[in-house]
Formats: structure tokens, sequence, C-alpha cells
């Protein structure tokens, strides 16, 4: 009987100390299973970062490319055109520049667009403070051109009367006193609000203020399923000169002049399009030498560019499966300098 409790006894503690080896055996298996879980998780991240500071490297070096090209241009000549370099970059892949990977850069040409500071600028007195003439237009003729575009039928404005409140809002906006235009609203309009703000009263720096302007909606300034946006027909960093007829958008040059039609516009962009042209575009008038081009419509010049010193530059770059990119904005006021004004990691 004592040999059999004996045998038991030790059959127990045998028994114990296999619960106690299948025990510390599991949590050592739970302790490996988190170490490699965590050393994935750190080598993901590892990698992850890698990929980060490549697509960054690749995009800075997307606006260096840019800001080089459009450097060389203005070296080469005065005038900018669809036909140059810059206009074409879009088209390059850079492929062979980095390995797994690859990148676009495009640029647009920002003095093509509308210039709202136009509105309300030194222009409005015909000279500056020198007393020199200024070039573009003046702040009335750029209403009326604001309001023809409104009016296109190709933005979420509802009729004459809407577009009539946007501009005069957009140059209460902008102007320094606080006299309200005939449908415009000055501080007195901001103030009354749920949520109170004053008007700038000063140029506009950035698109995104214009959608505190009374009358400027969401829909009208990035466009909806039916109506394109008027961001991409405007411009805030330009206040004078007047738009690039050789790169403006289609849309842009048919309000140049309200006699103008579709047709007409896509007949100038055929032709500024033609390499054969590119001698003919270095004159503002060279629209009236285009085959069917309506004889008796005469653009004003102050309303006309064919030089630029503004322009958007999207460089997007692709490494492995994974995508980023930088958007800027660039001056370039003549052949010596050029300005970053605006840059955000996309």
């Amino acid at each position: 009987m004592a040999e059999a409790q004996k045998m038991l006894l030790i059959n127990n503690h045998r028994g114990m100390a296999l619960l106690l080896v299948l025990a510390v055996v599991s949590l050592l298996s739970v302790v490996i299973i988190q170490f490699n879980k965590s050393m994935r998780l750190s080598l993901t991240e590892s990698v992850h970062y890698q990929d980060r500071e490549m697509l960054r490297s690749m995009s800075e070096s997307g606006i260096d490319i840019a800001a080089a090209v459009l450097h060389t241009d203005r070296q080469l000549g005065e005038y900018d055109t669809l036909l140059e370099s810059w206009a074409i970059l879009e088209a390059e892949p850079f492929k062979d520049m980095f390995n797994n990977g690859e990148m676009q850069v495009t640029i647009t040409d920002l003095s093509g667009r509308f210039p709202i500071n136009s509105l309300v600028s030194v222009a409005q007195e015909g000279q500056n403070q020198q007393g020199a003439e200024v070039e573009g237009p003046t702040p009335e003729q750029s209403k009326e051109l604001l309001f023809r575009l409104l009016t296109s039928g190709a933005f979420a404005v509802e009729d004459d009367a809407q577009a009539r409140e946007i501009v005069d809002s957009l140059v209460d906006w902008l102007d320094s006193d606080d006299e309200e235009s005939p449908y415009g609203a000055e501080s007195s309009y901001y103030q009354s609000l749920e949520k109170p703000y004053l008007p700038r009263n000063g140029k506009c720096i950035f698109t995104d203020e214009l959608l505190l302007v009374k009358g400027v909606s969401k829909e009208l300034l990035y466009g909806n399923d039916e109506k394109v946006g008027l961001s991409e027909y405007i411009d805030v960093f330009s206040e004078k000169n007047g738009i690039n007829i050789n790169t403006a958008p289609l849309l842009l040059i048919q309000v140049l002049d309200d006699r103008i039609s579709s047709e007409d516009s896509e007949l100038l962009d055929e032709f500024r399009r033609d390499e054969n042209s590119s001698e003919a575009l270095q004159n503002k008038d060279w629209y009236r030498a285009v085959n069917g081009w309506p004889g008796d419509i005469v653009i004003d010049e102050k309303l006309l560019s064919i030089s630029s010193d503004y322009f958007l530059v999207n460089a997007a770059a692709r490494y492995r499966e994974s995508n980023a990119g930088i958007t800027a904005v660039l001056e370039r006021p003549d052949a010596e300098q050029l300005k970053i004004l605006y840059h955000r990691a996309n």
C-alpha cells in the first residue's frame, strides 16, 4: 500500500513537471510569435518609411526639373506657347531615372487663366505709382470678362443676377474700402453671419479663400457631376497683364469677346498647336491671320498677353506599389529669377 502511494506521488510530480514544461513552452511560443510579429511590423514600417522617403525625393526632383525647364525656356525667348518643352513635359515618364519607379511632371500656365485680382488692382487708374502705363485689362474689363465667363453655362450659376452678385461681391472682397457695390457685400454683411468674419480687403492669396465670398459655393469653385469648377479657369497670383492667348483654355478664349463662338476658339487652338505656327505666336494679334477667323472680331490688346510668369507644377511619383506627389506654384518674373510661391505634399 505504501509502495502504491509512493508511485502515485511520483506520477503526480511527473505530471506537474510536464504541465510546467508545457506552460513554459506555450509561454515561449507566445513570446516568439509576438516577437516575430513585432519584427515583421518593424520591417514593414521600415520598408514603408524608405518608400515614403523615396517618393518624397522623387517628387522634389520633379519640382526641380520643372524649375530647370522653365528657367531654360525663358532664356530662349520672352513668349510662351503650348509647343514649348515645359508644356509637353507631361509626356516624359522619367522611368530611367529610378529603379522600380516612375514620375510624371505636369506644368500648367496660370498666366493663361483669368487673374481674379485684376478686378481691383493698380491698373484701375491705368497707371502705376511712377505714372507709367500699366499693362493688362482695367477692372471694368475684368468684371465684364468674369461676368461672361460665369454666364457661359459651364458653371453652377443659376442666372445673370447671381453672376452679377458674385462679381460685385468679389470686387468688394478685394477692394480696400467698405463701400458696397450694387450687388456686392462688405463687412456689414459678413459680420451679420452666424460665424462672423471680415472681408480680405486686399489681394486674394489662395483659391479656397474665395469660398468665404458671398455667392461663391463649393460647386461653383470646384464643380460637381454636371458643371466644371471655376478654379480651373482663374489665377490668384497675377494681378496685372493680360491672359496668355497662346495657352488659355478654350472657354476663356471664347469670353474674351461675346462674338467668339466655340468653333472660333477651336480654330485658334488648332493653329496654336501647329509647330509651323511658332513664329506667328510671338505677336498678340496672331489670331487675326488664322484662316476662317471672323474679320470683324478684334480683341482688345489689354486683355491679351503672350508671356507667362506663373506656373502650376504637379509632380506625381510612383515607387513599387505606392504613390505620392507635390504641388507647387512657381513665379518666373524674368530670365534670372525663379521663386516658389506655394509648395504642398499631396
